[in-house]
């Protein structure tokens, strides 16, 4: 078990194109950075730019902004993953999520926590999968190219236990 205290009493949001009091983890897609989950943020202008981002491609009406309160983790045993840094273990487990290499469609962590995987990542992931190098051969490449970003930060809550930590505060339309 890991530590995720310096959680506990966190603002965090979520950018959407609809109000989400309720968070419903059966709603979650499969293959995902950290897979299934409901995905949060503690930087509010990356929560805003991830919902600017669907309204657009839904055509949504909305933007919209969630904001919410992280009770405690204190005294739970949840498996977790905590990633520090972009680093190999971060990328291939990404790899992983997306490709949906795990049983039963999900890893088994309750949270994940670790950097964004944003447009840079994105092609850097389409490189390695398109072949242009290999994971063991360019995992360097890979690293390299990824350690120039300065990446926010995402935390998954992929399961009912995790998600019941986290209490609604507000929901604002951002356009």
């Amino acid at each position: 078990m890991l530590d995720l205290s310096f959680l506990d009493g966190r603002i965090v949001y979520h950018g959407s194109t609809v109000e989400i009091k309720d968070i419903d983890l059966q709603k979650a897609r499969v293959n995902c950075d950290f897979g299934a989950a409901f995905y949060l943020t503690t930087s509010e202008n990356q929560a805003i730019a991830w919902a600017r981002k669907q309204k657009k491609r839904q055509k949504a009406e909305s933007a919209v902004l969630n904001t919410y309160r992280i009770s405690t983790f204190a005294g739970l045993e949840l498996n977790s993953r905590i990633f520090e840094v972009a680093d190999e273990g971060w990328f291939s487990f990404i790899v992983n999520n997306r490709k949906g290499k795990w049983e039963n469609r999900s890893h088994n962590f309750h949270v994940v926590v670790g950097s964004v995987a944003d447009d840079n990542v994105f092609s850097v992931l389409a490189a390695y999968e398109a072949g242009i190098f290999d994971f063991d051969g360019g995992h360097k490449v890979i690293i390299e190219r990824l350690k120039v970003k300065d990446l926010e930060d995402q935390i998954a809550l992929c399961t009912e236990c995790a998600v019941k930590r986290v209490k609604f505060l507000r929901s604002l339309i951002v356009c």
